[in-house]
Parts: structure tokens; C-alpha cells; sequence
């Protein structure tokens, strides 16, 4: 086998001894690494051309992926802008700097001793990197990534009640399909709105959100769009109106930067009694 292929196999960062495991010669190794190949990256540690800055980071400093930096590596929803968040095993007294410029929070809640497993050891597990999230996220983005964590099957119910408070888990709701979802149910719930996700409507499909009875919340994470998906969603909002329901489609930047406009167009609809109509295809009661 390839050294290349070792690597890929186990997610483009490996230790000596994975990659020698893997049925690597030393001397193949060597020759990787002086050809470009590999780089090293820490002691016992190499990365092919993959490999992410994050996992890189992590390594260097003398730790690995963990937090909200291990969940986003796994498909978790994560908040964009986070430090790189290295996980230290509690025995580890020897660091090295971060590279210049790279913001990293430093994580010693990891048993002593190194990731075991065959697989990738860059990164703590996904139930451990959703508990170092809860000592790091607001209460909404870490509902968030537990909703994403769950409905992708990361993690089990049992396992995150063990490791998060019981507020967290009384506004988790697995069936959520994004992570901008599950911020705008958990925020509009606290205002003490009624809000239901995931509301089926025949001849329309799977809503995100209803307010009320017919206040449609539509939400859309993605940074970028295929002309198919765009018109999709317009023909979409288009029969949702000519249904007489209200249908607002939120952006991420919306939902994560300018969240007062989003509230205050919210409330004025709740206000004038907007999502109150008793509308066939969407009552509640």
C-alpha cells in the first residue's frame, strides 16, 4: 500500500507508528517525506497535502482536535470563527507555540494517555467533543450541534444526557435538519412563541418551522446556491403564498449576525395576529 493511502484512510494525519501499522517501511516514509509528500508536523506526526490548518495546529501545539474543532471535523453544525480547540491529554506538560497568527483555546479535560483505536487519533471522539462544546458554546449553538450530532446517528440520547444539563437537553430536538434551524426553534421557544418544526404540508413538502398556524419559517445555512436549488425554493414560497400563509426565509447571516431584525420581523407578524389564521393544511390544534 501507498504511504498516501495510509494516510487518507486515517483522515490525512497520522502518527509513525499508525503509518509503519499500515504496512509502511521506514525507509518509504523517509523518501515521502523528503520528496513533499508528507510533512512532519509534530513529534511522530505526519500530514499529507490534505490536511486541514486546524489538524495541523492541533498537532503542533502538542495536542489534537477536540471541542467544537473535533465536531465540525466529524459533520457536527458548528459556529463559524472559533479557535482551533486543542485538546490536551491531562499528563501533557511539554507545548509548543501555536503558529503565528492562529487563535487556539487549550482544552486538559482528555484522560491521560493517547487516543486509542485504530482509526484517526487527531481527534477526541464525538461524544467527548460534544462535552468540551458544552463548557465553550452558548446554550443555542450547543443545542445546535447536538441536534446535527443526533440526526446524523454520532451520538446516542443516552450519551449526551449524560454529559449536558437538563436545560440543554429539554431543547433538543433531533429531527432538525440544519444547524441555522435549530437556533431559530430554540430562540423563538424562548421568547414563549409556539413554534413546531418540521411540519409536513401535502403538495409542498417538509416546512422548518411553523409559528402559530400559518407563520412559515424557512431557513437556509448554505453559503452558496445552484440556480436548480433557487428556484426550487421561490416556486416553493410561491405556493406556500398562494396558500394565504406567511413565509419568512432566513439566511445564516441573518440568523447568526443581524438575529434583532430577525426577532423584531417576527413579533411584528405575532403582533397583528399574522400567524394566528386557522389554516387547514397547518393547525395546530
Amino acid at each position: 500500500m501507498q504511504v498516501e493511502a495510509v494516510l487518507a484512510a486515517l483522515g490525512h494525519v497520522a502518527s509513525r507508528a499508525q503509518i509503519l501499522d499500515g504496512g509502511i517501511e521506514p525507509r518509504a516514509l523517509a523518501s515521502a517525506v523528503g520528496t513533499g509528500r508528507l510533512r512532519r508536523i509534530g513529534r511522530g506526526w505526519y500530514a499529507d497535502r490534505e490536511a486541514t490548518r486546524e489538524q495541523v495546529v492541533a498537532v503542533r501545539v502538542g495536542g489534537v482536535l477536540g471541542g467544537p474543532s473535533a465536531a465540525v471535523s466529524y459533520g457536527m453544525w458548528v459556529p463559524q470563527g472559533l479557535p482551533v480547540h486543542v485538546s490536551l491529554a491531562r499528563n501533557v506538560s511539554r507545548l509548543r507555540p501555536a503558529p503565528a497568527g492562529e487563535r487556539i483555546r487549550l482544552d486538559w479535560s482528555r484522560p491521560a494517555g493517547g487516543i486509542a483505536g485504530a482509526g484517526p487519533q487527531w481527534r477526541v471522539d464525538p461524544v467527548l467533543a460534544v462535552r468540551q462544546s458544552a463548557s465553550v458554546l452558548k446554550r443555542d449553538h450547543l443545542v445546535a450541534l447536538i441536534d446535527s450530532a443526533l440526526h446524523s446517528g454520532l451520538v446516542t440520547g443516552r450519551a449526551i444526557e449524560a454529559i449536558v444539563p437538563a436545560d440543554v437537553i429539554r431543547r433538543v430536538d433531533p429531527a432538525a435538519e440544519s444547524g441555522i434551524e435549530s437556533l431559530v426553534r430554540v430562540r423563538l421557544a424562548d421568547l414563549g412563541l409556539p413554534v413546531r418544526p418540521q411540519v409536513v404540508v401535502p403538495g409542498v413538502g417538509r416546512l422548518d418551522l411553523v409559528v402559530g398556524d400559518r407563520l412559515v419559517i424557512e431557513t437556509d445555512g448554505r453559503a452558496h446556491h445552484g440556480v436548480e436549488r433557487f428556484e426550487a425554493d421561490r416556486a416553493r414560497d410561491l405556493e406556500l403564498a398562494a396558500r394565504d400563509l406567511v413565509v419568512l426565509r432566513l439566511s445564516y447571516r441573518q440568523v447568526m449576525h443581524d438575529w434583532a431584525a430577525v426577532e423584531d420581523a417576527v413579533l411584528r407578524v405575532i403582533e397583528r395576529r399574522g400567524h394566528l389564521a386557522r389554516h387547514p393544511f397547518l393547525r395546530s390544534g
